[in-house]
């Protein structure tokens, strides 16, 4: 408002117009060489740009406020793991591979994943794979399968990706 209070004073001494602020918009009641100009939003909209003399007034509008951030969220799913922690037989290549090339299994589930190769074995990958399909648990619980159990952890994340991909579910 104390932006707009020298253009009111100016306005009043000049006594060709009255301004009036509502809400988000300012309006102005004037006449001038085209006629009158009203105070209604559609008279704002075509007419932005008010002209008094040596003096002009642009509209005046209030930012945008996002609420929600745009992106994409898939609705959350109520699912569990597709095979237990240390259920190591069900995928013996799984098992191997993590066991005699961790790091080239952690590579596996972050490119499965969209993710840099240097996440895979990480506990935010853990989470994020999770979360995304809405498997139970917190972040406290994925710290201490992730310090534990590292291998047995990304061998259930590549089992259950396995398994959603042969669903069509992932």
């Amino acid at each position: 408002m104390t932006k707009v209070k020298p253009l009111v004073d100016a306005l009043k001494k000049k006594k060709k117009a009255s301004l009036v602020c509502i809400t988000f918009y300012v309006f102005v009641v004037t006449s001038n060489r085209r006629g009158i100009v009203t105070g209604s939003p559609g008279c704002l909209k075509s007419a932005p740009n008010l002209v008094f003399g040596d003096l002009e007034l642009k509209m005046a509008q209030a930012a945008t406020v996002i609420v929600t951030q745009p992106g994409f969220v898939r609705a959350p799913q109520n699912s569990n793991w597709q095979t237990s922690l240390c259920d190591c037989f069900s995928d013996c290549g799984v098992c191997l591979c993590g066991t005699f090339c961790f790091t080239c299994l952690g590579c596996q589930v972050a490119a499965d994943m969209n993710e840099c190769c240097l996440c895979g074995t990480t506990v935010a990958m853990r989470t994020l794979y999770r979360t995304r399909y809405g498997i139970p648990g917190s972040i406290c619980d994925d710290y201490m399968v992730t310090l534990f159990c590292p291998v047995c952890s990304v061998c259930q994340i590549k089992r259950d990706i396995n398994r959603r991909r042969a669903m069509n579910a992932f």
